[in-house]
């Protein structure tokens, strides 16, 4: 078992092809070579598409010439999000060390592996607060969960981190997911990671909450038997939850619902 901290370093270290389409000049910015590269991968590769708009307005700060946008992009390059007490928490925006859509894929894709490593249900409950993007997060970790193989019980709507509890050891998951960072400031986010008894800790790992998985490959996040191009994946509706979510298609917009991978 390798921990998920060190694969995503692991990962994060390959240098990718370096293509044309970048819009900034990042040699003017007189970044450390290490942190252009990294910059620039998430400026070329489409894993990272999804950020590429707020990359580039921070980008574009740094050129204007903002000590604060520069310092912003130094720290969001600096390393990959640190995997804390219950999962990963901190700053929304683009980069590795931030909370965005991409990490979130990523560490959702942890779950997928430690629980199949775990031999635990393969089913994952997922609930989400009321901080800034709290639904987005929520959507993009059921999607890939699904994509990975996992029936996945989504609640839309915002609920307490206990609810979340109940519902794992209600629906008899083998793992949790809260998109919340409880305490931290309004500008930050997480994602938290609960075992199959509804505690902190995700399926084979300790009480401290460390997460061990074998890697998946963040260049495919989406590649699983059932998905879509896009990661969704389309399932007829077939088991009634609790609060009205269900087995089933993960809606944009809507009622509460659940997803469930393809047969």
């Amino acid at each position: 078992m390798i921990s998920l901290r060190s694969k995503f370093l692991a990962v994060w270290g390959r240098i990718s092809p370096v293509t044309e389409t970048s819009q900034h000049s990042l040699l003017d910015l007189g970044l450390s070579a290490d942190t252009e590269r990294a910059v620039r991968r998430w400026l070329d590769d489409p894993h990272y598409a999804s950020e590429r708009p707020s990359l580039n307005g921070l980008l574009a700060e740094v050129e204007a010439g903002s000590a604060a946008a520069r310092a912003e992009l130094l720290d969001a390059f600096s390393q990959v999000l640190p995997i804390g007490t219950g999962g990963r928490r901190g700053r929304v925006g683009p980069g590795p060390n931030r909370m965005n859509p991409v990490v979130v894929r990523e560490t959702a894709q942890g779950v997928v592996e430690a629980l199949k490593a775990a031999g635990d249900t393969p089913q994952v409950a997922i609930v989400y607060d009321t901080r800034m993007h709290s639904r987005q997060f929520a959507y993009a970790a059921a999607e890939q969960c699904a994509a990975g193989g996992l029936t996945v019980v989504l609640l839309d709507a915002p609920r307490p981190t206990p609810e979340l509890s109940f519902l794992v050891r209600r629906m008899g998951c083998g793992a949790g997911i809260v998109v919340s960072a409880s305490h931290n400031p309004p500008e930050d986010n997480g994602i938290k990671i609960y075992g199959p008894d509804g505690a902190p800790g995700a399926p084979g790992a300790t009480a401290t909450g460390d997460l061990s998985t074998h890697a998946p490959d963040p260049a495919h996040p989406h590649d699983a038997q059932g998905a879509d191009a896009d990661g969704s994946v389309d399932a007829e509706p077939t088991e009634q939850a609790p609060d009205g979510a269900r087995s089933g298609q993960v809606p944009r917009n809507g009622t509460s619902r659940a997803v469930s991978p393809a047969p």
